[in-house]
């Protein structure tokens, strides 16, 4: 009866990790012909007035080639600095049940049920920080998967 009750109940191990990490910093740029990436000039705060659906208000930021010659290929460096502003959050909740049973000296079977992303909570990569794109400070992938769960037997000795 002891050893029904203890193979039942006993022997349960459970195991959770939580991993909360604030925005990754990036710096919005232009692509600029011939020249490659090129920081903007700042000229507003990129978080007020935000359109619906944008992460950051594209608005806020200028080409630094718009001041100058067109025609006079100056490779120009705006004034935002780098790494102005901040991505997503990551949150994530995983957790694992363990069942181990005595087979005998030294011998363990466990069981296991292990769950990644419990909680099934998106993350989001940074947004687009190319101001030149149409796609400019949309959110356009996510940063993990959705809810995994995984089923185990392990043989210990």
């Amino acid at each position: 009866s002891r050893g029904l009750k203890q193979l039942l109940v006993g022997d349960y191990q459970i195991n959770g990790i939580v991993t909360m990490l604030s925005g990754r910093p990036f710096t919005p740029q232009f692509n600029a012909p011939d020249v490659g990436q090129q920081r903007p000039d700042l000229s507003g705060d990129p978080y007020q007035n935000i359109p619906a659906g944008l992460f950051f208000n594209p608005a806020a930021f200028g080409d630094p080639s718009n001041s100058v010659d067109p025609n006079d290929p100056l490779n120009l460096f705006g004034n935002a600095g780098r790494n102005i502003l901040i991505g997503p959050g990551f949150k994530s909740f995983n957790a694992s049940l363990l069942k181990n049973i005595r087979l005998g000296e030294g011998v363990r079977l466990q069981l296991r049920a292990e769950a990644f992303n419990v909680f099934n909570h998106p993350n989001f990569q940074v947004p687009v920080f190319f101001l030149d794109r149409s796609d400019v400070a949309r959110v356009t992938a996510t940063a993990n998967e959705g809810r995994e769960l995984q089923f185990a037997i392990k043989l210990l000795f």
